[in-house]
């Protein structure tokens, strides 16, 4: 809701049902809903995931959007407060500092959420590959 009532929620789909569709067209919504010009963060958690969401909003038109494909990268687009879709994986969060957006307008569409809240066996890091 644009009054700040309601600022989280989970969208559920199965595997093959279009969760890349959903996110490029709730992020065109987004975008022209009046929000005072959002970011919206695209994170997945495996690199082909990446490719797949940024051919999608390729093959859908969708202008502006920043494939962040460093640590570095990302870090700098968000504290230079950086506007519009920015798709990246969610370890290039992993040594980022908590205040590096502060806005009420950061939106993050977070594909495969689940695999990152299990660590892997032995070495601690984000998610699991299978």
């Amino acid at each position: 809701m644009l009054d700040g009532v309601h600022d989280r929620g989970v969208i559920w789909h199965t595997q093959g049902s279009g969760k890349s569709l959903t996110m490029v067209f709730a992020a065109r919504k987004l975008l022209a809903a009046g929000l005072d010009n959002p970011t919206v963060l695209v994170v997945v958690d495996r690199s082909d995931l990446d490719d797949q969401i940024n051919d999608t909003l390729t093959a859908r038109s969708f202008d502006g959007v920043m494939s962040a494909s460093r640590p570095k990268e990302l870090q700098n687009a968000l504290a230079a407060d950086r506007r519009g879709v920015i798709v990246t994986t969610i370890h290039k969060f992993r040594d980022a500092r908590a205040d590096l957006s502060t806005r009420d307008n950061v939106i993050a569409f977070v594909d495969e959420a689940h695999r990152s809240h299990f660590p892997r066996i032995n070495d601690g890091g984000l998610g699991r590959d299978s």
